[in-house]
């Protein structure tokens, strides 16, 4: 692979991933893995942004938007189920030649008509991922680039811990 190319597939995975400051070439979660929980389905919302969660296969389908803006986002998530830990493993929906689609682990817990959400990018959690599997810094980001064994062995490592994120976001069912 040329230097351009690379340079290019790179820049492409960072525009795909939304906020977290860690992400992975290769998925967290593998489709035998991928489990369900019926009460994520839904539309969730907060002050200023909306998601549509929908069940598609073993995994979900997720549509968010900010509410200031018309820009509707398209992810693809599966599940991953560690004790009693929920973490999603979002990917975006839509192909592109020119990106890509790097994985993003986001923990979440659902209590009634509550979710609360938070990407599982800690400092902490980005240390142990530099230690243990191959990766690169890359804008503030931490790039997995390790086989796609050893990624699916870290995330149910130290994921449930509560050291692996930051404050969780807060939405509410819309009914």
């Amino acid at each position: 692979m040329r230097i351009s190319e690379l340079v290019l597939a790179l820049a492409g995975t960072l525009m795909c991933t939304g906020c977290s400051e860690l992400i992975s070439l290769h998925p967290f979660v593998t489709d035998k893995d991928a489990a369900l929980d019926a009460r994520l389905p839904g539309v969730w919302v907060d002050d200023d942004d909306l998601y549509i969660v929908r069940q598609d296969g073993n995994g979900y389908a997720i549509s968010y938007s900010d509410k200031k803006s018309s820009a509707v986002y398209k992810l693809k998530a599966n599940l991953l189920k560690v004790g009693e830990a929920r973490i999603l493993d979002l990917t975006p929906a839509e192909e592109d030649a020119f990106q890509i689609a790097a994985h993003t682990p986001l923990r979440v817990w659902v209590e009634g008509a509550t979710l609360r959400m938070a990407f599982l990018d800690s400092k902490w959690l980005r240390e142990h991922a530099s230690a243990e599997l191959a990766a690169q810094e890359l804008d503030k980001r931490l790039l997995i680039t390790s086989p796609q064994e050893d990624v699916t062995r870290f995330l149910p490592t130290y994921g449930a811990d509560d050291r692996a994120y930051g404050k969780p976001t807060v939405l509410t069912r819309q009914e």
